[in-house]
């Protein structure tokens, strides 16, 4: 083992074997800490299982638990609760009075909500009101009165599909900076395009910056709420050297971004982009893509959790006529779990399917499987990352450009280790350090390389 991979190790276990074991250790103000989260996310349902799951460790859990259930309309288990609460001598009166004055407060809140969809069904906005009415059925207090609402407002004939509205809702622009700067040990591995075996390593620091614009729109359409969001990124990564020019790299894409979440938390996203690469200065190559992916929650053992497919269409069209052969589409598919160890520790195993085609030059054509196992844990402010991959690329001829392809076509085993560390510096600006080790065998020498990359990277957001 060389000394770039023994550092390598070394540091991966000092920042990410060691803060996993100490995570695992569940404290209760973590808990809190994270159904916090959960909730100004609005992720009321996620916060909920965590805090029921826990209810046993304090009372400060049962209360929170207790609040969370009124506010999703569990009336009956948040009563249950309560009454527990109150009966419980070790808490003091003053959390008593304040219970008590939490569900008188609730309950006028409830009523309100109640006059709120009156008053929109009574104007004709009965798309408003359904989903009111919908909620207040849960609760004991206004569950007579909304369920007239909702039969009202169901024979006025407004749930038709021809009739429902479509409403379009501004929620105003957002924007991203990134900066980086790098050392890579093996530049040339940034391009396979431009490998050449004979030479010697090329070696040298890089930075890279990024601006992100994006406007949010929320619509609602066949009530159903749908986010849609434009955006625009330009970024450059410049080395620092004049023999690695010719991979300095700059991009424009513009995307589309659609979103919806089900109630039942299916979440289904389509992004659409297309992006220019220069590459040297000279323009490179343009990508159209489109990747659609569909999540659900899905518990696992004792484990919460979520379940998502992705599938990418990248078609590819390159500006140098001696890469136009190469021209083409890519598709892949992946499967991907979601495993919530802990509140502040995630496990995300995966598996990965590409088709690469090209427009006649198939040594460049091929068919690749892999898998990957991702973690992710919180403590304190710091937030680790680790992942591992292993590919197989399989192409469908040999390599004619090689002196050493022969006969048989191009096989290439790819491993990719990658971990991070960051750590919010003040509000919106979070910085973070990457290591990344790539190594690729190959039964053509050209092929293969091995690659250590770290970065220091500063993130923005306005």
């Amino acid at each position: 083992m060389n000394l770039s991979k023994f550092l390598l190790l070394s540091l991966l276990h000092v920042v990410m074997v060691i803060p996993v074991t100490q995570a695992l250790d569940i404290h209760p103000n973590e808990l809190l800490q994270q159904a916090k989260l959960y909730k100004t996310k609005g992720e009321l349902h996620k916060a909920y299982a965590l805090l029921q799951k826990h209810q046993h460790i304090n009372s400060a859990i049962q209360l929170q638990l207790a609040l969370l259930a009124d506010m999703l309309g569990k009336e009956s288990y948040a009563n249950d609760l309560f009454e527990s609460l109150l009966a419980n001598k070790d808490i003091s009166q003053d959390v008593k009075r304040n219970i008590v004055r939490f569900r008188l407060k609730f309950a006028v809140s409830l009523q309100k909500q109640l006059r709120q969809a009156q008053a929109w069904s009574k104007q004709g906005q009965c798309h408003k009101a359904i989903s009111r009415y919908e909620y207040l059925l849960a609760f004991n207090k206004t569950h007579i009165k909304a369920k007239r609402g909702l039969k009202r407002c169901k024979s006025k004939g407004i749930l038709t599909t021809k009739n429902r509205p479509f409403s379009l809702k501004p929620m105003g622009l957002t924007g991203k900076m990134l900066y980086q700067v790098g050392q890579d040990s093996n530049i040339r591995a940034e391009n396979q395009e431009l490998l050449a075996g004979g030479e010697s390593l090329l070696k040298g620091a890089y930075q890279f910056q990024k601006i992100e614009l994006a406007y949010k729109w929320r619509a609602n359409f066949m009530s159903r709420r749908v986010n849609i969001t434009p955006t625009y990124d330009y970024s450059q990564k410049l080395y620092s050297t004049t023999q690695a020019n010719a991979y300095d790299r700059k991009t424009h894409r513009v995307q589309l971004k659609i979103m919806s979440k089900d109630p039942s938390g299916l979440i289904w996203r389509l992004p659409i982009s297309k992006k220019w690469l220069a590459l040297g200065g000279d323009d490179y190559v343009r990508y159209q893509q489109a990747s659609p992916s569909v999540s659900w929650p899905q518990d696992f053992s004792n484990m919460s959790g979520r379940t998502r497919i992705r599938w990418q269409i990248k078609h590819r069209q390159y500006e140098n006529t001696l890469y136009r052969p190469r021209d083409g589409m890519s598709q892949a598919l992946d499967y991907q779990l979601t495993l919530n160890i802990t509140p502040s520790v995630k496990l995300k195993p995966a598996v990965w399917y590409r088709h690469h085609s090209t427009r006649s030059d198939q040594s460049r054509a091929y068919d690749a499987m892999g898998i990957k196992l991702g973690a992710q844990f919180n403590q304190h402010k710091f937030h680790y990352s680790f992942s591992a991959q292993y590919g197989y690329f399989l192409y469908q001829q040999a390599d004619a450009q090689t002196q050493d392809s022969g006969v048989h076509a191009r096989e290439n085993r790819r491993t990719d280790i990658r971990g991070s560390i960051s750590y919010p510096v003040i509000k919106n600006l979070n910085a973070s350090f990457h290591i990344n080790y790539a190594q690729q065998s190959s039964n053509q020498t050209l092929y293969e390389f091995d690659r250590l990359k770290s970065v220091l990277s500063f993130r923005l957001k306005f």
